[in-house]
């Protein structure tokens, strides 16, 4: 249970770094809930489809899908409040980056995969919905240019 707490909490973090994007790129609510689910589960999905599992474990739970829905319309609706706490998000995305390349390390290793295999998929998991969510909004991915992202990552692959 634990876990999935700390799953949905990363996955909140990551939806509203997401909106918070695209409240600036000044899209409408729907593209606001897009870029924050793009952004809280791109790299979930991703890392299941190279390691075959279908469904994405994302989709199979109404909570992963309902939580980044919810934080996207609370940001969308409460953004210059959100806005100013830029710096928090940022550092709690970052530690979140490094938590989802832990466990997506783990989630590769239990499938058996060779370990510098796991690290890759770990570190794609971590990085790759905000590096999708870059591209959608035609942006060089914040990973290439925060050095705070590439050391959580790194961090995250350690552990």
């Amino acid at each position: 249970m634990l876990l999935v707490v700390l799953d949905l909490v990363g996955i909140a973090v990551f939806a509203a770094s997401g909106a918070l994007a695209g409240v600036r790129a000044r899209l409408d609510t729907f593209g606001v809930v897009v870029l924050g689910m793009t952004t809280a589960l791109g790299g979930g999905i991703v890392r299941d489809v190279l390691l075959g599992v279908h469904p994405p474990t994302t989709l199979r739970d109404w909570r992963y899908l309902l939580v980044p829905i919810v934080t996207s319309l609370v940001v969308f609706w409460f953004h210059p409040q959100v806005a100013r706490l830029r710096r928090a998000v940022l550092l709690a995305d970052a530690v979140g980056l490094g938590l989802f390349t832990v466990s997506g390390t783990a989630v590769a290793l239990a499938h058996d995969v060779p370990t510098y295999t796991a690290c890759l998929i770990g570190m794609t998991s971590g990085i790759g919905g905000g590096a999708v969510r870059d591209v959608l909004l035609r942006e060089i991915p914040m990973v290439l240019r925060k050095e705070i992202y590439a050391l959580a990552d790194g961090v995250g692959l350690l552990m």
